[in-house]
Protein backbone atom coordinates (compact mmCIF):
# COMPACT_ATOMS: atom_id res chain seq x y z
CA UNK A 1 0.00 0.00 0.00
CA UNK A 2 2.99 2.30 0.36
CA UNK A 3 3.10 2.42 -3.44
CA UNK A 4 -0.61 3.10 -3.88
CA UNK A 5 -1.34 6.46 -5.50
CA UNK A 6 -2.88 9.04 -3.19
CA UNK A 7 -6.64 9.30 -3.58
CA UNK A 8 -7.01 6.03 -5.55
CA UNK A 9 -10.35 5.40 -3.79
CA UNK A 10 -11.90 8.80 -4.51
CA UNK A 11 -14.23 9.81 -7.37
CA UNK A 12 -12.37 11.78 -9.99
CA UNK A 13 -9.12 9.83 -9.56
CA UNK A 14 -7.57 9.24 -12.99
CA UNK A 15 -7.11 5.49 -13.29
CA UNK A 16 -6.67 5.58 -17.08
CA UNK A 17 -3.06 4.40 -16.70
CA UNK A 18 -4.04 1.36 -14.65
CA UNK A 19 -3.89 -2.12 -16.13
CA UNK A 20 -7.11 -4.01 -16.65
CA UNK A 21 -7.12 -7.70 -15.83
CA UNK A 22 -9.41 -10.65 -15.41
CA UNK A 23 -8.88 -12.40 -12.10
CA UNK A 24 -7.69 -14.84 -11.00
CA UNK A 25 -4.21 -13.94 -11.87
CA UNK A 26 -1.22 -15.60 -10.31
CA UNK A 27 -0.51 -12.98 -7.71
CA UNK A 28 2.58 -12.93 -5.63
CA UNK A 29 1.84 -13.88 -2.07
CA UNK A 30 0.60 -10.94 0.04
CA UNK A 31 0.41 -8.46 -2.80
CA UNK A 32 -2.43 -5.98 -2.75
CA UNK A 33 -4.95 -5.30 -5.51
CA UNK A 34 -6.76 -2.00 -5.85
CA UNK A 35 -10.02 -2.30 -7.76
CA UNK A 36 -12.38 0.48 -8.78
CA UNK A 37 -15.30 1.11 -11.06
CA UNK A 38 -18.19 3.50 -11.48
CA UNK A 39 -21.93 2.92 -11.67
CA UNK A 40 -24.95 5.11 -12.25
CA UNK A 41 -27.94 5.58 -9.92
CA UNK A 42 -31.08 7.14 -11.35
CA UNK A 43 -32.99 7.77 -8.08
CA UNK A 44 -31.37 6.80 -4.77
CA UNK A 45 -34.60 7.48 -2.86
CA UNK A 46 -35.94 4.18 -4.27
CA UNK A 47 -33.56 2.13 -2.07
CA UNK A 48 -33.63 1.33 1.64
CA UNK A 49 -30.46 -0.77 2.02
CA UNK A 50 -27.09 -1.53 0.46
CA UNK A 51 -25.29 -4.85 0.77
CA UNK A 52 -21.98 -6.33 -0.29
CA UNK A 53 -22.08 -9.67 -2.06
CA UNK A 54 -18.61 -10.99 -2.83
CA UNK A 55 -16.59 -14.06 -3.74
CA UNK A 56 -13.34 -13.50 -1.86
CA UNK A 57 -11.31 -16.66 -1.42
CA UNK A 58 -8.10 -15.98 0.50
CA UNK A 59 -8.39 -12.19 0.70
CA UNK A 60 -7.34 -10.29 3.81
CA UNK A 61 -7.61 -6.70 4.97
CA UNK A 62 -10.32 -5.81 2.47
CA UNK A 63 -11.57 -2.24 2.51
CA UNK A 64 -14.65 -1.08 0.61
CA UNK A 65 -15.04 2.59 -0.34
CA UNK A 66 -18.13 4.27 -1.77
CA UNK A 67 -17.52 7.69 -3.30
CA UNK A 68 -14.23 7.96 -1.42
CA UNK A 69 -15.68 7.08 2.00
CA UNK A 70 -14.70 3.86 3.77
CA UNK A 71 -17.94 1.93 4.28
CA UNK A 72 -16.67 -1.50 5.29
CA UNK A 73 -13.73 -3.66 6.28
CA UNK A 74 -13.43 -7.41 6.06
CA UNK A 75 -10.49 -9.05 7.78
CA UNK A 76 -9.33 -12.56 7.05
CA UNK A 77 -12.19 -14.58 5.58
CA UNK A 78 -9.47 -17.22 4.96
CA UNK A 79 -11.14 -20.10 3.12
CA UNK A 80 -14.58 -18.53 2.99
CA UNK A 81 -15.62 -17.98 -0.57
CA UNK A 82 -19.01 -16.26 -0.48
CA UNK A 83 -19.53 -13.20 1.67
CA UNK A 84 -22.75 -11.24 2.07
CA UNK A 85 -23.12 -8.33 4.47
CA UNK A 86 -25.67 -5.54 4.71
CA UNK A 87 -24.25 -2.10 5.39
CA UNK A 88 -25.59 0.20 8.10
CA UNK A 89 -28.43 2.46 6.89
CA UNK A 90 -26.14 5.51 7.14
CA UNK A 91 -24.20 4.25 4.10
CA UNK A 92 -27.22 5.16 1.95
CA UNK A 93 -26.37 8.82 2.61
CA UNK A 94 -23.09 8.35 0.71
CA UNK A 95 -24.85 6.98 -2.37
CA UNK A 96 -25.77 9.75 -4.80
CA UNK A 97 -27.88 10.22 -7.89
CA UNK A 98 -25.72 10.06 -10.99
CA UNK A 99 -22.25 8.57 -11.12
CA UNK A 100 -20.90 6.73 -8.07
CA UNK A 101 -17.49 5.17 -7.49
CA UNK A 102 -16.81 1.92 -5.66
CA UNK A 103 -13.20 1.09 -4.80
CA UNK A 104 -11.93 -2.03 -3.07
CA UNK A 105 -8.58 -3.00 -1.63
CA UNK A 106 -7.82 -6.69 -1.22
CA UNK A 107 -4.68 -8.52 -0.15
CA UNK A 108 -4.06 -12.05 -1.39
CA UNK A 109 -2.78 -14.47 1.23
CA UNK A 110 -2.34 -17.45 -1.06
CA UNK A 111 -0.65 -17.90 -4.40
CA UNK A 112 -3.38 -18.42 -6.95
CA UNK A 113 -2.55 -20.46 -9.99
CA UNK A 114 -1.28 -23.35 -7.88
CA UNK A 115 -1.25 -26.44 -10.07
CA UNK A 116 -3.68 -28.32 -7.80
CA UNK A 117 -6.23 -25.52 -7.46
CA UNK A 118 -8.88 -24.43 -9.92
CA UNK A 119 -11.09 -21.38 -9.62
CA UNK A 120 -14.46 -22.00 -11.16
CA UNK A 121 -16.29 -18.69 -10.97
CA UNK A 122 -13.77 -16.06 -12.02
CA UNK A 123 -11.93 -15.90 -8.71
CA UNK A 124 -12.64 -12.48 -7.27
CA UNK A 125 -16.08 -10.84 -7.57
CA UNK A 126 -17.68 -7.92 -5.74
CA UNK A 127 -21.22 -6.66 -6.08
CA UNK A 128 -22.85 -3.72 -4.35
CA UNK A 129 -26.52 -4.63 -4.18
CA UNK A 130 -29.35 -2.17 -3.48
CA UNK A 131 -32.72 -3.22 -2.04
CA UNK A 132 -35.82 -1.49 -3.38
CA UNK A 133 -38.16 0.02 -0.80
CA UNK A 134 -41.37 -1.94 -0.25
CA UNK A 135 -44.12 -0.97 -2.61
CA UNK A 136 -41.84 0.08 -5.49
Amino acid sequence: MRQAPAGWEKPGFDASGWLETDLPSSWHLYHTALLRTTFHVEDKSRYDALALHAWVLRQQGMEIYLNGTLIGKVSGPENRTTLRAEFKPSVLKILKNGENTIAIKGRNNWRWGHRDFRVYNGGFDFNLDARLKKGL
